[in-house]
């Protein structure tokens, strides 16, 4: 029977954990366009020389075709986990990964030097404190504007990506947005 190879183990690797639902959001009401994820793919490649291992969390339509978008991100170099969006009584229940991320994330960790965490939720900060306290380097990606200033103030490396990774939806028929004003925190949060 052929062992099963798991990424990373017996080589310097990071694992990077992406919260597409988390990422989703911002660049659409902010910028007026969607995440592309293979500038996202270089943009994360750029933070480390170790290999990185991407997955990418997402939720689903059940009625939307979603196998091209599948393909397009297993192309790039993602790896996929899927939940399809259920409604009962017209509406829709939480299908949010946070746990399942975590889950995965903790069961990863001893193959890996390090996470990086593509999501602003401070619901993240316990499990970057279990990867920091085992000895491994932790970094959080996210967009400034849907930050958490619980994260902000962590100690955690905090990159926020911008427009860079943005491909426009603007010119689109009837899509209109206003964005919101920037968040400020106070200094005594940041340092």
């Amino acid at each position: 029977m052929k062992e099963r190879v798991i990424m990373g183990k017996g080589e310097k690797s990071v694992l990077c954990l992406i919260d597409s639902q988390n990422i989703y959001y911002t660049p659409k009401k902010i910028f007026g366009g969607q995440v592309d994820f293979r500038k996202l793919f270089h943009k994360i490649k750029a933070f480390s020389p170790l290999t990185i291992h991407s997955i990418v969390y997402l939720v689903a339509d059940a009625v939307v075709e979603q196998v091209p978008f599948l393909r397009v991100l297993t192309d790039i170099g993602y790896q996929t986990r899927m939940k399809l969006m259920w409604f009962e009584n017209d509406v829709s229940h939480n299908t949010n990964w946070d746990d399942e991320m975590i889950e995965e994330g903790l069961r990863l960790m001893p193959f890996y030097q390090g996470v990086i965490l593509v999501s602003g939720d401070h619901g993240f900060i316990p499990f970057l404190n279990k990867w920091s306290a085992a000895g491994k380097s932790t970094q959080v990606i996210c967009f400034e504007r849907d930050v958490s200033a619980a994260i902000v103030r962590c100690h955690h490396p905090v990159d926020f990506l911008d427009q860079d990774v943005i491909h426009s939806i603007r010119n689109r028929p009837g899509y209109s947005v206003r964005a919101p004003p920037p968040p400020t925190y106070p200094a005594a949060l940041i340092n």
